[in-house]
């Protein structure tokens, strides 16, 4: 059994059109916006997304975008069902296989799912990709941690290294300053080890 999302903020609406498609003979589940989709499909990935655009919270091209991002998510097949003027554009855009104008009659609806379904990525078909691509971003993602501990290893030592090195370059000028001092020199425009620009001259006796 097929497998279609409902995203609408209109429940009365939303609930119609679940009716409609579980009496084709489709498994529904409904969303109200973008941010319940977006949760669903991570838990679920249906077979085609039925999308609104204009929604509180999350809206339907946001959702678009961040599907379109994720790889386990960027094949997903989606219908706009919008009355959005921008819908035909967000959609050439994001890659979205079909458009169902509001207000649409029973025949579109149903039309538009199959067509949805006809053109999307089979669930046979999308289940393969996605298993790898999860699997490769796991291996990134376990990758990047582990180069990321090594750079902060190294980036320790190095600052442990440069406090080390301060703290010999303060030490090694506080007794140049106290031998200068002890053998009659006097700071003009100080030496690097003094603290002060310039150069050692000998006091005249």
């Amino acid at each position: 059994m097929k497998h279609i999302l409902v995203v609408d903020d209109d429940l009365a609406l939303r609930d119609a059109i679940a009716r409609v498609l579980r009496d084709e003979g489709y498994a529904v589940s409904t969303a109200a916006n973008g941010a319940e989709a977006l949760a669903q499909v991570h838990d679920a990935l249906p077979d085609g997304v039925l999308l609104d655009l204009v929604m509180p919270e999350v809206d339907g091209e946001t959702f678009l975008r961040v599907c379109r991002d994720d790889p386990t998510l960027a094949n997903l097949a989606i219908a706009i069902c919008s009355t959005s003027q921008r819908a035909r554009e967000i959609g050439t855009v994001l890659g979205v296989q079909v458009y169902i104008p509001k207000p649409f009659d029973l025949g579109d609806l149903i039309g538009g799912v199959a067509q949805l379904l006809a053109t999307g990525v089979g669930a046979a078909q999308r289940d393969g990709p996605s298993q790898l691509l999860v699997a490769m971003a796991r291996q990134l993602s376990a990758e990047t941690r582990s180069r990321t501990a090594v750079l902060w290893h190294e980036l320790v030592r190095a600052e442990d290294c440069l406090l080390r090195s301060y703290q010999m370059a303060a030490a090694t000028s506080e007794c140049l300053a106290k031998v200068v001092d002890r053998c009659g020199f006097t700071p003009g425009i100080d030496p690097l080890l003094t603290g002060r620009a310039g150069r050692l001259t000998h006091r005249s006796v």
